[in-house]
């Protein structure tokens, strides 16, 4: 851009001697052109220069963009605003208004500022807050807190708002409230880069703002809240750290500000008062001024508190009985029933998941969707094939569904099987084999031992129908019988690993594995006779002839989009899985330092009887299933915090499902939605082996304390009867309300047969549990976190009087508190006295200004305490020094670093490098007097001033 000789971008200037009115450009204002006026008088800021028409863009005070000749522009003198410190405009430089701001603020305490406001916006703007007063947003502060906020004498009604809640209202978001935000905003950007140097502290955050308006005549209408300790501890704690309040009148009235400076100082009250028109802002020092703010007349107000970084504090050591820490659980307690333990995991799924935390890594984080079109080692999937397939095709209207990696693989060796039997095993076999064994080694056994002396554990798999012999396969001599057999699948884990305990196979078909479940708890409880050690638990499901495929599609049960859209507008049936999952249970105490992971707190399994249809789900056998796992338990429906449902993502069942579901938890009335989870939108229906997944996946809920999302769900299925069901179908995690926790899972056979069962367990996964894996430091912080606030004493009407328990207001760096705990999670503090070290004396000052030789300071005659000397800056642009007691470097008085802010903390007498020094910067010839103070308490600040 062009430069103009005589004025420059960024200028304050007034423009005069305009022969005709002009019209604004809506370059600024985005609500077009307000038509041709009269400019003259007005004045603003230089944008840019136009070098062939000669004109600046001036951007007015009233937020107009004009162009104007430069003959027609006067430059604006200190006497032009008097009324204000600084301008805020859109061409400010910002490190340059920084620098004046803080300034400002040094030099004088406060800074007046002018912004660049249309009257309409502030019109507007007290028509939002009268608006808001009529809805009755507004109400009074506590008496006390209204110094704090309001002024010495200060009354009103307040607004607090923040435009980042969802509960503002929308009307208060689209209102120019944001053109007051932005610069409060604005004026925290321009001092933060200065305030710590200058100054002496940090612009870490800021308060919301208030909105507040005086009392006219309805002071009778807004009764006054009493205080209660919360907040007032809330209240007391932000205005320790409150250094800058920067106060807004939006008019219409002017408003008048009184400054008292806090200390006595030879720097009388600040006179006259400030008087802050509409579209003016103020900002003053905290830490050296009260205030009263008045008006004669309406003016909106809005302010809000600058403030300095929270003080931090160091825990050093942690003594005394602290087994109230590691004993406190939130949430439901354990049930009363005999305690079943889940005590190990085993799985095989999809894209290589064959371990709990791959399987929760999958669920919770990585969107997992094992769904791929049909592999070629299976079979040839365009022969089988036809997206317009119909019942009298035989072929298949899907190509899509999730499958495991390497069931052709098996290590036949390990379980004594020859490659010849091992060669017309049927898969299903090989996989129960290998998966049942990571659970009972996790449990507690080796095939090795096991060889040495048997042991009665029970072994039950859930299947749902053998696809194995429907494959042309050549198998000869005595391995036939027994290759495809069902009831082999369970019992060949007996005899290969000499179990004593029940072997069965059980198949009522997608709720076999669960049913499977229960019947093993069962048999544990049964102990009477002939006692099981533990119980096997393992499913299994493998996709290894097309046929089913095309049969399933002939009855229309598939889905034509190839995946699970489970509770979603667009379900239209399910997709095949493979899975296999196993788990073990023993009947003992829970004991999660052990590793065991929850406890199975309850199952039922019912039927159907005669309904609708053979394979018609049927809600009330559904309803009375989950009702007699939660009497089982002894629990009410809001003690539930998921349930993982069958959710197989057919047009009927799921309805069916969730209408059944709602009846139960709807039951009891309950304060947070129960969550609804199903993995068959991840993993596919994995038929046999979908009711152990489901529970496997309950179990890992509650190690983590997390529920997962559903997959492929973006707009509910709108046969869901979801009125006055407290539940919820998440897309995204959603953390659980406490460490324990209780978690379902249902699960339905198309035949009728249903099985419930419920999780009990305890978050040990996540930093938000409760877990053995928490140290006590950890867990004594969280508590001093989750204490009550500290009783506050309010004392007086100035809130600075009050006093708070705990660290308070003047605590230094290095002050030691001990703290104490009780088992109520009450917080006691007591200030220890630190000893007093030995500051040495007398004190030299060396530096770069002597060659690091020792000058002697001298002792002022009126502050006990206080040494000084004169440093006068010579070639070098600035000087660097430290205090040295008894001309001995093991007493060196030192910053952490080298720095020129004088705030930082003195550090020693100790010794130290020369790098870590004071630095003052100035010009050759100058001279600087330099303060060192030392307390009886220890306590030493080191300052400088130039000297006239």
């Amino acid at each position: 851009m062009p430069a103009s000789a005589l004025l420059t971008r960024g200028q304050l200037v007034e423009i005069s001697g305009l022969q005709a009115p002009i019209a604004p450009s809506d370059r600024w204002k985005q609500d077009g052109d307000k038509g041709a006026r009269d400019f003259n008088g007005q004045q603003g800021q230089l944008i840019d220069f136009t070098e062939q028409t000669g004109e600046w863009t001036v951007a007015t005070f009233s937020a107009d963009m004009v162009s104007v000749p430069e003959s027609n522009l006067r430059p604006l003198t200190a006497e032009d605003l008097q009324d204000c410190d600084i301008a805020l405009g859109p061409a400010s430089d910002t490190g340059v208004m920084g620098a004046e701001l803080t300034d400002s603020l040094s030099q004088k305490g406060y800074a007046l500022c002018k912004l660049f406001i249309a009257p309409e916006d502030l019109t507007e703007m007290v028509s939002t807050a009268d608006r808001c007063v009529e809805g009755g947003a507004f109400s009074r502060l506590p008496p006390e807190l209204e110094t704090g906020y309001l002024g010495k004498d200060g009354k009103g009604k307040t607004l607090s708002v923040d435009l980042e809640s969802s509960d503002t209202a929308d009307f208060l978001r689209e209102s120019p409230l944001k053109i007051f935000e932005d610069a409060i905003e604005t004026v925290g950007t321009l001092l933060r880069p200065f305030v710590e140097a200058e100054l002496g502290f940090d612009i870490y955050s800021r308060s919301s703002t208030m909105m507040s308006l005086p009392f006219s005549d309805d002071e009778d209408l807004y009764s006054a809240p009493e205080l209660e300790n919360e907040e007032a501890a809330s209240f007391l704690s932000m205005m320790w750290r409150a250094k800058v309040m920067i106060l807004l009148n939006s008019g219409p009235g002017a408003s008048t500000l009184a400054l008292t400076p806090k200390a006595i100082t030879d720097q009388d009250p600040v006179e006259p008062q400030l008087t802050i028109l509409p579209g003016m802002l103020c900002i003053f020092s905290m830490d050296r001024y009260k205030f009263a703010c008045s008006s004669d007349e309406k003016a909106l107000s809005l302010s809000a508190f600058f403030l300095d970084a929270p003080r931090e504090y160091v825990i050093d050591n942690i003594t005394g009985d602290l087994t109230f820490l590691t004993g406190s659980i939130s949430g439901p307690s354990q049930p009363k029933t005999e305690s079943v333990p889940v005590v190990s995991m085993g799985m095989r799924y999809a894209f290589g998941v064959d371990e709990p935390w791959k399987t929760w890594v999958a669920y919770a984080k990585a969107g997992w969707d094992t769904i791929t079109r049909h592999p070629t080692a299976r079979w040839d999937p365009d022969f089988y094939y036809d997206p317009d397939a119909d019942q009298t095709s035989g072929k298949s209207y899907t190509c899509h569904g999730g499958f495991s990696d390497g069931i052709e693989l098996f290590d036949c060796r390990f379980f004594d099987i020859s490659p010849a039997e091992a060669r017309g095993m049927d898969p299903t076999q090989r996989q129960v084999l290998e998966v049942s064994y990571i659970s009972l080694q996790g449990a507690g056994w080796s095939k090795k031992s096991l060889q040495a002396k048997p042991a009665n554990i029970g072994v039950f798999v859930g299947l749902d129908k053998n696809e194995w012999n429907s494959i042309p396969k050549d198998i000869s001599g005595g391995f036939a019988a027994s290759s495809g057999a069902n009831a082999i699948t369970a019992n060949r884990f007996n005899y290969c690993m000499n179990l004593k305990g029940a072997s069965m196979t059980i198949d009522t078909a997608c709720s076999a594995s669960l049913v499977c479940t229960h019947t093993a708890k069962l048999y544990l409880l049964h102990k009477h006779y002939d006692p099981c050690e533990a119980v096997l638990i393992c499913g299994v499901n493998l996709s290894l002839s097309p046929l089913t495929y095309v049969s399933g599609c002939g009855a229309g049960m598939h889905s034509h989009l190839g995946r699970c859209f489970t509770y979603n507008f667009s379900a239209d049936g399910y997709t095949r899985g493979e899975a296999t999952a196993s788990t073990a249970l023993k009947l003992k105490p829970f004991e999660r330092e052990q590793g065991e992971y929850c406890v199975l707190a309850g199952s039922q399994v019912n039927q159907d009887g005669r309904s609708a249809s053979l394979t018609a789900p049927n809600g009330p056998a559904q309803e009375r299933c989950a009702q007699a796992v939660m009497k089982e338990i002894g629990v009410k429906p809001p003690e539930i915090d998921t349930t993982e449902c069958h959710g197989t993502g057919t047009s009927l069942g799921d309805p069916i499902e969730i209408g059944a579901y709602r009846k139960v938890m709807a039951s009891v009335p309950r304060h947070e939605p129960v969550v609804i989870t199903s993995s068959k939108s991840n993993i596919g229906h994995c038929e046999g082996s979908a009711g152990i997944s489901g529970f496997l996946k309950c179990v890992l809920l509650s190690l983590y304390g997390e529920a997962t999302p559903n997959c492929h769900l973006n707009c509910l299925n709108p046969h869901l009867d979801m009125s006055g069901f407290p539940g919820i179908i998440t897309t995204e995690n959603l953390t659980f309300r406490a460490e324990a926790s209780y978690n379902g899972v249902l699960s339905f056979g198309f035949g009728g047969t249903n099985a419930c069962a419920t999780v009990w367990g305890i978050n040990q996964m996540t930093s938000r549990g409760v877990g053995t894996n928490k140290d006590l430091y950890s867990l004594f912080i969280r508590k001093m976190q989750d204490a009550p606030p500290q009783e506050v004493t309010v004392v007086g009407d100035d809130w600075e009087d009050w006093e708070m328990g705990g660290p308070d207001k003047d605590a230094r760096f290095n002050d030691i508190f001990e703290v104490e705990l009780d088992p109520d999670g009450v917080v006691s503090y007591w200030k220890k006295d630190k000893e007093v070290p030995d500051m040495g004396c007398p004190y030299f000052l060396t530096g770069t200004f002597n060659d690091w030789k020792y000058d002697e300071m001298e002792a002022d005659a009126s502050v006990p305490g206080l040494f000084y000397a004169t440093i006068r800056i010579t070639a070098n642009v600035e000087e660097e020094f430290q205090i040295v007691a008894d001309k001995e470097p093991k007493m060196t008085f030192h910053p952490s670093s080298r720095t020129s802010m004088k705030s930082s903390a003195v550090r020693g007498p100790e010794e130290t490098k020369r790098e870590n020094c004071w630095c003052i910067r100035g010009i050759k010839g100058e001279r600087y007097r330099v303060e060192f103070y030392r307390s009886d308490t220890g306590a030493a600040t080191v300052s400088w001033l130039r000297e006239a």
